[in-house]
């Protein structure tokens, strides 16, 4: 298949591209650019064939890249706590950004499928219910991040193409290049309280999903106008609390444990999910949180002094950059 990748070079892109590349796909991102995106496309030549700099709030940017593909994968999004603060640079990307890639499609006339990432946060608030999230679960915006994943998600109900909507839990990285940042994953940790459920994926399972969905809609309409969760699912023991998911994470890492007044004491959106319908679809948990973890350990005692050194830098960092989008949650 021919892919566009819009976001690629993201957290959880990365992990994407790889597995679209190793599945033998033509892969094309498409990026905004940026002095740690071009460093990024250096480093990860091998996993895409073209890379398109440009940015999704444009549509004359994206209708030239459209003609040919046979899907496009849409990453591209400001997650918290940027979303929280830049409110209409977070709307123009969430929401006009995908508005543009569907009219992408449209103008030219290039039946392709949109696979597009939302998130499991288009639920709110949900701690008090005792319930997986499903397609069931009513839809609740209770900040802009989540806003904007909602009224994304209604304007591709109400398009005109072919598409399908994932909505993932949290995404842990280990991608092979190791150009993953970890504080970006920590940073939205911390905007949870520490007795919140929280249910999380490992990137490579996560891209699999992704990357085998796109396969079956370019088949079947399985797919077509479908919502899905994707997570680890508790029989790999992705299901956490998250004051024991920080504990595991820090110790195998061998970090000191955070103080407990870094994380929100406010009521924020993250639960576990009901991964049934699309793992039995994407046959895609394949990677146990424990293994996961002896995997982090192993990288640690490799390099044990510099783990005590990022463990300072990164208290440091923490207070300094996060202290005050923490306070706001």
């Amino acid at each position: 298949m021919n892919l566009l990748v819009t976001g690629g070079f993201g957290y959880a892109g990365v992990s994407v591209l790889y597995e679209a590349k190793k599945r033998g796909h033509t892969v094309t991102v498409f990026e905004k650019f940026t002095k740690q995106n071009k460093i990024k496309a250096k480093k990860l030549f091998k996993y895409y064939d073209q890379v398109v700099w440009g940015d999704v709030r444009h549509l004359e940017q994206i209708v030239p890249i459209v003609h040919g593909k046979d899907a496009i994968i849409n990453m591209a999004t400001i997650v918290q706590p940027e979303s929280e603060i830049e409110l209409e640079y977070t709307h123009d990307v969430n929401v006009k950004g995908l508005e543009n890639i569907v009219n992408a499609i449209i103008i030219s006339k290039n039946p392709c499928k949109l696979l597009q990432i939302s998130a499991s946060a288009v639920n709110g608030y949900t701690q008090e219910q005792n319930k997986l999230l499903s397609n069931n679960t009513p839809l609740n915006g209770v900040n802009n991040y989540s806003t904007t994943k909602i009224e994304g998600e209604a304007l591709l109900t109400n398009a005109t193409i072919d598409w399908c909507i994932l909505r993932p839990t949290l995404i842990l990285c280990k991608d092979p290049k190791k150009v993953c940042n970890k504080f970006d994953v920590f940073k939205s940790l911390f905007v949870m309280p520490l007795h919140y459920r929280v249910e999380t994926i490992i990137d490579s399972d996560f891209a699999k999903a992704v990357i085998t969905a796109v396969e079956i809609m370019n088949k079947s309409k399985i797919l077509l106008n479908k919502k899905i969760f994707i997570g680890g699912g508790k029989e790999q023991n992705h299901q956490h609390i998250l004051s024991n998911l920080i504990k595991d994470i820090f110790t195998s890492m061998n970090f000191k444990l955070p103080s407990d007044k870094y994380f929100s004491k406010k009521e924020t959106f993250g639960d576990w999910i009901d991964s049934q319908e699309g793992q039995k679809i994407l046959n895609y948990q394949q990677t146990d949180f424990k293994d996961y973890l002896l995997q982090i350990k192993s990288n640690s005692k490799k390099l044990k002094i510099l783990s005590r050194l990022s463990n300072y830098l990164f208290t440091l960092k923490l207070e300094a950059n996060y202290q005050k989008e923490i306070s706001k949650n």
